[in-house]
Order: structure tokens, then C-alpha cells, then sequence
């Protein structure tokens, strides 16, 4: 059993389930700790699991983890699915249990979900913690936004074991988390999956000069090879006046995974931050 297939790391945390439109949405959540509350978004393919190796830094903390609609225990077999709908699901489950004024952390796709409540839900968010996420204010290329636009048809093209492996190998360098992202794109099933990541394009759009205007860590690995995502990433602190870019080195696209020891002590670095300044006496006690 490595980490990730490991369910007792998470006995402190209650799994609750939110009905929305078509699917119901399950997430994790411990009410008791202190600080700021944590929310941890996963990337796309993944689930709440994926932040395992982030429970020691989050010891004694307040934390809520959400399986986005499609993925992992919120499975949805039909129906609607849309960037905008999986954003107002995760927005739906922090009303529910009260919580405002929290510092999200996002993966991927976690990361475009994070920007998104962030523009969308002002005072939602107090920090972002972005992990190998895409800008979702920036202005592509033509090329850029040609490649975006054809993601999902041409991963639809592959057949869907080849397409797992090739996926695990691009996301990760180390074993096991390649490993995790196999069985968790395996157990989550080619449609779902095909229908999410054709769906991520629709949160890039130019900003027009508009910043997200929060603190802001981003994080990314060194070996990220997918998009623009490391060749973008010196702009964010330029766009953002609060946004501290970290590389870890030797990482792919799933950094916090790969280099969890070096990227824990950011998070909590981080974390601290927010607390000193008294964020997070907004929202639930």
C-alpha cells in the first residue's frame, strides 16, 4: 500500500456529500484547528487523494478537500457538465459548511478553480496556492489558443490505456505518483475524463489588464512540460503584485506530489502568512 491507496491518512476528515444538478458532490472536510480554512481542489483526472502527502503540513488545521463533479467519489455517469458548473459545485459546498475567507489550494486544474472563485466570488478567497496551473487571465497566441481549442478532440483520438500512461508519464516524475494518476484516470473512465479536459479551455481568457489581486503562491516543477505553464510562469509576478514564484526543482506537473517534503514547507510557510495577518477569522469559528 504506498500513500496514495492508504484511506486511513485522511481518518480525521468527515466525507460529506452535497446533492447538486446531476451529480452529487462528495468532499472531506475537518472543522476542528486552527488558522485560516484550507481548501484543496485537485487537478483534472485526480482526486482529493492526491493531496495526501500535504496532511503533515496541514496538522491541526482547519481543511476541506473536494472530488470535483466527475471525478473520483463524485462520479456523474449523465447530464450537464461545464468549468463554470464544477466552480459553482465547489462554491455550493464551502456555503454549506459556512466557510469564507479561505486560502484555496489548487493543482492544475485545482489551480484555473482556484483563479476562477477567486475573479468570480470576491472575499471568497483571502490566498491561492497554484500548483502547475495555467494564468487564467492571460493572453495567448494564436497557436496558444489553437492548441487549447484542440486538447480535448485530440485526446479523444487516443486509445484510452495509451493515453493514461502517456499522461501519467507527462504529469509525474516519481513512481508512485505515476502510479496514483493511472488508476485514478483509470477508475474515473475515458468519457469523464475527455468531457473535463475539453471543458479547462473555456477559463483562459485575457484579462484586459485585470489582476486577481490576492497573495499568491505558484509553484511549479522545473520538468512541467505541459502547455505553457513553466514558460509562463516568470509573468505571474509581474500581472499579480502579491505572487511569489517558487520552481521545485526536478518536478513535473504534479509538483506537490513529486517534491512533497520541499513543497509542505512552502504550503506552510504560506499558511502562516495568512494567519499572521488575521485572515482567517473570516468565516465559520
Amino acid at each position: 500500500m504506498d500513500r496514495y491507496t492508504d484511506e486511513t491518512a485522511w481518518v480525521s476528515f468527515e466525507e460529506r456529500t452535497l446533492e447538486r444538478p446531476d451529480c452529487v458532490i462528495h468532499y472531506w472536510i475537518r472543522a476542528e484547528g486552527s488558522g485560516p480554512w484550507a481548501v484543496l481542489l485537485h487537478g483534472t483526472g485526480a482526486d482529493h487523494r492526491m493531496f495526501t502527502a500535504q496532511l503533515p503540513a496541514l496538522e491541526g488545521r482547519r481543511a476541506v478537500a473536494i472530488d470535483a463533479r466527475g471525478h473520483g467519489a463524485s462520479r456523474q455517469e449523465s447530464g450537464r457538465y461545464s468549468f463554470g458548473l464544477a466552480v459553482d459545485d465547489i462554491v455550493a459546498a464551502l456555503d454549506a459548511e459556512g466557510i469564507a475567507g479561505a486560502a484555496i489550494i489548487g493543482q492544475s486544474a485545482g489551480g484555473n478553480f482556484a483563479q476562477e472563485i477567486a475573479l468570480r466570488y470576491p472575499g471568497r478567497a483571502i490566498g491561492l496556492v497554484v500548483i502547475d496551473s495555467a494564468y487564467n487571465l492571460q493572453r495567448l497566441s494564436r497557436i496558444d489558443a489553437f492548441l487549447l481549442r484542440l486538447g480535448g478532440p485530440l485526446a479523444a483520438l487516443y486509445p484510452w490505456r495509451s493515453l493514461v500512461r502517456a499522461s501519467a508519464v507527462a504529469s509525474a516524475e516519481t513512481a508512485d505518483a505515476r502510479a496514483y494518476i493511472e488508476r485514478s484516470f483509470l477508475d474515473m473512465g475515458r468519457r469523464a475524463f475527455i468531457r473535463a479536459f475539453s471543458a479547462l479551455g473555456s477559463c483562459i481568457s485575457d484579462g484586459g489588464g485585470r489582476s486577481i489581486g490576492l497573495p499568491i503562491l505558484l509553484v511549479v516543477g522545473s520538468k512541467d512540460g505541459l502547455g505553457n505553464i513553466l514558460k509562463f510562469a516568470p509573468s505571474w509576478p509581474v500581472l499579480e503584485p502579491d505572487c511569489r514564484l517558487e520552481l521545485l526543482d526536478g518536478a513535473g506537473h504534479c509538483s506537490n506530489m513529486d517534491r512533497p517534503e520541499s513543497f509542505n514547507r512552502l504550503l506552510s510557510a504560506f499558511l502562516e502568512r495568512m494567519e499572521a495577518v488575521g485572515a482567517g477569522r473570516v468565516g465559520r469559528g
